[in-house]
């Protein structure tokens, strides 16, 4: 089962993040679009047993609001999105809707004895805690103005499963060509410039003064927030295939 889909009070969701990476859309238009639909609607009541409204952790640690929705809340939502990328997504969804859906039918049924309602809790122990999203998912899918340094985001990937830190990942990414490398270049460990123009990285610049008053300048390579939901996606879709020595 991916992680489109998950179980909450034993019902299949999928949340408002999701949904904004899986479309390539920005999180804030989909709260826009959602909560349009509960404040235009004759009986907001209806739409609120589609969308329920949570929270998660962004990379600082601050509480920031998502919602979790049903499948007639998914179906809201994504008829607004067209185009054949769009209908890819729509597919993959119905199809883990449909699996978690099935899934649920063969593993809550109702026990009738004492033996079977103690293996029944078992496994919707293990069930439930398959189908949680990797490390909070949402931690990498921070507000598009929001940049991490690449030990944060070496953290982020580790919280998501993959085996990296931050000395391996800054090799992949040099490996790969998303940082310039090279021993002796001044520019090392700087962004190409192709990644900073697609948005995925940007530079920080800082100064201070020495104390015989030269004036010098840090540099810094940060991960935006389409960067970051960026190698997620990418690390998670390929970690049975990547290695990091």
């Amino acid at each position: 089962m991916n992680d489109l889909v998950v179980l909450k009070n034993r019902q299949p969701v999928t949340t408002s993040l999701q949904v904004a990476i899986n479309f390539d859309k920005d999180h804030k238009h989909v709260l826009e679009v959602i909560q349009d639909k509960i404040q235009s609607a004759e009986n907001p009541a209806d739409y609120l047993k589609m969308f329920e409204r949570g929270t998660y952790r962004d990379s600082r640690g601050r509480g920031q609001k998502m919602y979790y929705l049903t499948r007639d809340g998914f179906a809201f939502i994504a008829m607004g999105f067209t185009g054949q990328k769009a209908d890819k997504f729509k597919l993959q969804y119905i199809s883990a809707f449909n699996e978690m859906e099935d899934s649920l039918k063969s593993q809550f049924n109702i026990p009738t004895t004492l033996p079977e309602a103690l293996r029944l809790a078992a496994n919707q122990a293990e069930q439930i805690e398959s189908m949680k999203p990797k490390a909070i998912f949402a931690d990498a899918v921070a507000s598009s103005d929001t940049s991490i340094s690449i030990a944060d985001m070496a953290k982020i990937l580790h919280q998501n499963g993959i085996d990296i830190g931050e000395k391996r990942f800054f090799k992949y990414l040099r490996d790969n060509r998303y940082l310039i490398s090279g021993i002796h270049r001044s520019d090392k460990n700087r962004p190409q410039q192709r990644y900073i123009e697609q948005g995925i990285f940007e530079i920080k610049e800082s100064s201070y003064q020495s104390p015989n008053g030269n004036v010098h300048t840090n540099i810094t390579t940060k991960v935006t927030g389409k960067g970051q939901q960026y190698f997620v996606k990418k690390f998670l879709k390929h970690n049975n295939q990547l290695t990091f020595v």
